[in-house]
């Protein structure tokens, strides 16, 4: 049998792979054909889209597997054997379907069409009628937990209103409070426990996958159920889960419009919220995230690229962050370890600051420029900012009551960085009259020269011309306490 190799596929389009899967049954061969298509809605042909895990069949622990073979294009192809089993349980007796899965249609090898498939797979999901969950083989607990889930499904379908889809969990929770409490079996909560903690919910790219879904189903073996019935099973049977699990349960249709979907999603947010998923290749930590933010879905800011190695992905990941754009001058190439990007953002900006300003030199004042460009553009929380970058400094408890008394209350509306004489300004300029100006000065020398005596830099002064309150335990003719000056200034 001759080996499987991927025909091309047209990079310059929206192009896509399907599989159409020939109509069997369990536990023969699996028959496909490769068909190209496109991901553009006015053009996409009807299919399903797999979501499931690479590698080993779960549940089947220390038993020698007899799986069925998958041949694509007349040709053997080297599938896993948990992609081996979903397909030869997906395939249809009376009919074929049309499907969509990452590890058929994506040539693995080809890391230019892989970045291409992967800045699609957000509207590949998006378009499919349905997206098919494989959690693997089922058991006789399974299939009755699923058959549980089904009933209360069509219970609810037949009750509740369609457009108040909004009251969904709300109400399968009373039906099931009401009209299921012999459904609380030992049975029922193992075998829930069983498909938690299955590889499929610690995966990052199935976030993507779920929250893209118009509709999705749950398949175990020869079982299925609603997903979005089967996402209430926990907290109806009051099983503890990960914060990962939970996240992705919240994410099913018509459960997702009342959780954390609905909160700000920035890519930030999205990396602290992740921070201990898994994926094979690292770089998909940050890239599986990219079209569920709110910030960072436009791929012609942010895309996937596999390419570039996973310590450039981070350098960009943390340059868009603070700075909104991912192109990063080679004069700037601060070591990122995998952990800083699940910091508080503040901290993340302080962490790149200070290998910024250790270098000292032009980057420093880019770095300042355009930094304030993006505190212009409101993307930043100025105030937790400017606090953190105080801390960092050295002042601390002088730059809490100065942001809180002052910055907050007064809101200045326009920023501007000036750099003069080996000093990086931050300053903030209000459009009130008589105008109030509040500038932090950075000498850029004297933080380069503290850094490497591994001490922490000061910041020199704050600068405010007009008269502003100092604290109250602040001796006003006291300059010194704890950093090197505080000058205040008034108008003339």
């Amino acid at each position: 049998m001759l080996k499987f190799s991927y025909p091309s596929l047209d990079l310059n389009q929206n192009s896509i792979r399907l599989l159409r899967v020939n109509k069997g049954v369990w536990p023969s061969d699996v028959y496909c054909s490769l068909v190209e298509a496109t991901t553009d809605p006015d053009e996409a042909v009807p299919y399903k889209a797999l979501s499931y895990t690479w590698g080993a069949v779960e549940g089947k622990k220390g038993q020698l597997l007899s799986l069925p073979r998958i041949f694509v294009n007349n040709r053997v192809f080297p599938a896993t054997d948990n992609l081996r089993m979903a397909l030869s349980h997906i395939q249809d007796p009376n009919h074929d379907i049309m499907l969509w899965a990452d590890a058929i249609y994506i040539n693995q090898q080809d890391n230019r069409e892989k970045g291409h498939q992967v800045k699609q797979m957000a509207q590949i999901y998006k378009n499919a009628e349905e997206v098919l969950i494989w959690l693997g083989p089922s058991n006789e607990e399974i299939r009755d937990l699923l058959e549980f889930a089904t009933s209360v499904d069509q219970q609810a379908i037949g009750i509740l209103i369609p457009r108040r889809s909004g009251q969904w969990a709300s109400h399968c929770h009373d039906l099931m409070r009401n009209h299921y409490k012999d459904a609380k079996t030992p049975q029922n909560i193992t075998a829930l426990r069983q498909l938690l903690s299955r590889h499929w919910f610690k995966r990052i790219w199935v976030l993507q996958e779920v929250a893209m879904a118009r509709s999705a189903r749950i398949l175990c073996g020869s079982s299925s159920c609603p997903a979005r019935t089967f996402s209430l099973m926990p907290s109806f049977f009051k099983i503890p889960t990960t914060e990962h699990s939970q996240a992705v349960l919240d994410l099913m249709p018509r459960i997702r419009s009342n959780t954390w979907w609905a909160s700000d999603r920035t890519l930030h947010n999205l990396l602290v919220k992740f921070r201990h998923s898994q994926a094979t290749d690292k770089r998909d930590l940050i890239y599986a995230l990219l079209s569920m933010s709110e910030d960072a879905y436009d791929s012609t800011r942010f895309y996937p690229s596999y390419e570039i190695k996973d310590s450039q992905v981070r350098m960009n990941t943390m340059f868009f962050l603070i700075f909104g754009r991912t192109h990063v001058p080679r004069a700037w190439q601060p070591r990122i370890p995998p952990e800083d990007l699940g910091l508080p953002l503040a901290s993340l900006i302080t962490n790149f600051f200070r290998q910024i300003l250790e270098n000292g030199g032009e980057p420093v004042n880019q770095v300042c420029d355009g930094f304030i460009q993006r505190l212009m553009r409101i993307e930043l929380n100025e105030v937790q900012i400017l606090h953190c970058l105080s801390t960092f400094l050295g002042i601390a408890l002088m730059s809490i009551d100065l942001l809180h008394n002052w910055f907050i209350k007064r809101r200045p509306k326009l920023l501007e960085a000036r750099f003069r004489d080996g000093c990086s300004e931050l300053q903030h300029r209000t459009k009130d009259k008589p105008e109030r100006i509040f500038t932090l000065i950075f000498e850029q020398e004297k933080v380069a020269r503290r850094f490497r005596k591994m001490e922490f830099p000061i910041l020199d002064r704050f600068e405010n011309i007009e008269n502003l309150s100092l604290p109250k335990d602040l001796d006003r003719h006291d300059r010194r306490v704890g950093f090197d000056s505080f000058e205040h200034f008034a108008t003339h």
